[in-house]
């Protein structure tokens, strides 16, 4: 019998929530919300935030139809709410990139990276260290096993250090960075 915690990723084929699912913060939501039905309360207790500041996020997660309500019980006078991911693990339909819009979809992309990179490095302030912003841009070139094999890698690094927020969990202190990763091919003309 299959184990059901073992279910193939879902496919994504929205855009929505594809921007999403690419936010740090609402990624780590839908981690904590995948494990089992779960509050509000409970996950900000758990991630160590405020609840106050993960309801908008939640709510967003919820109408794009990435969480779903599985609960609701009287509390106190309010409504508290159960949530769970509607997967543990998710992945993007290539075809979503193909519909009408999308390079609008992708510019948007690059441009919130774009601005969080530019506010990590404001004019009059040189960082340096281990934390500070790198921007690189490379070609490679190899066999299309090669190719295949570096981008299994690149995907297998971002998994790597993205763990959630079970890993961060009795950490002194944690910090978050950004990152945008573009695997592409390259036209031989363009080479």
């Amino acid at each position: 019998m299959a184990d059901p915690a073992r279910k193939p990723p879902r496919l994504v084929r929205d855009l929505a929530q594809v921007r999403a699912l690419s936010d740090p913060r609402k990624l780590s939501l839908l981690q904590a919300f995948a494990a089992a039905p779960t509050t509000i309360l409970e996950v900000a207790a758990r991630l160590r935030r405020p609840p106050t500041g993960l309801y908008r996020h939640v709510h967003l997660l919820t109408r794009l139809g990435l969480l779903r309500v599985v609960g609701e019980r009287r509390k106190r006078g309010t409504v508290e709410r159960t949530y769970l991911a509607v997967a543990r693990a998710f992945e993007v339909d290539p075809s979503v990139f193909d519909a009408a819009g999308a390079s609008d979809q992708v510019g948007a992309v690059f441009r919130e990276a774009e601005r969080g990179f530019r506010a990590a490095c404001p004019p009059d302030r040189h960082a340096t260290g281990p934390l500070a912003p790198t921007l690189a841009s490379i070609r490679i070139s190899g066999t299309p096993a090669e190719i295949a094999r570096f981008r299994r890698r690149l995907v297998a690094l971002a998994k790597a250090v993205a763990p959630g927020p079970a890993a961060t969990r009795g950490r002194a202190a944690t910090v978050t960075a950004g990152a945008l990763l573009a695997f592409f091919p390259i036209d031989p003309v363009d080479r």
